[in-house]
């Protein structure tokens, strides 16, 4: 099964840069509700609360949209803090054409000096053998987000966890 997943991110990590579908005007706030449905008994199973503001529809292709929010919620699902229980908030702003997007976490978070190497290939942080972990899905996210000429940048959330802010045509 891993060796399958690798493939797979491997796949979409080449794929990236070029749109799956047409690029249209596509409602962020029903990927991230069709992606929490699709999520919710493993959510339940460890009481997570996941909090969504409205937020903003964005110029791009819906798989690679899809792909950016799936990652980045398995992420905060994955590494949770074991000591209490799990907060996502997703939330986005309308910026000089821009939606800037956050997800932010109160899970283990990544330390500063480690930030930007995490968006490598293959790159994982302490990550125990039984995760199914490939070290591929914030370079998938950082690829798509560069595609569209826009940035991503990983950030402490202000009690703990981390917080993703990236940017795609509004």
């Amino acid at each position: 099964m891993r060796q399958s997943a690798l493939v797979n991110d491997i796949q979409l990590y080449l794929a990236a840069d070029q749109p799956r579908s047409s690029v249209a005007n596509i409602s962020a706030h029903d990927v991230v509700a069709e992606l929490l449905k699709k999520r919710s008994v493993r959510i339940n199973e460890i009481g997570a609360q996941v909090d969504v503001e409205t937020i903003q529809a964005a110029t791009i292709d819906r798989p690679r949209l899809k792909d950016i929010f799936s990652i980045l919620l398995d992420n905060a699902l994955q590494y949770r803090h074991p000591e209490h229980l799990l907060q996502v908030r997703i939330s986005s702003e309308l910026k000089a054409g821009r939606v800037i997007y956050r997800v932010a976490d109160n899970g283990v978070g990544i330390p500063e000096q480690y930030r930007e190497r995490v968006f490598g290939v293959f790159e994982r942080l302490q990550v125990p053998d039984d995760q199914n972990s490939t070290g591929i899905g914030l370079a998938i996210v950082r690829r798509i987000v560069e595609s569209c000429d826009g940035s991503v940048v990983l950030q402490e959330t202000p009690g703990g966890g981390l917080t993703v802010e990236f940017d795609l045509p509004g």
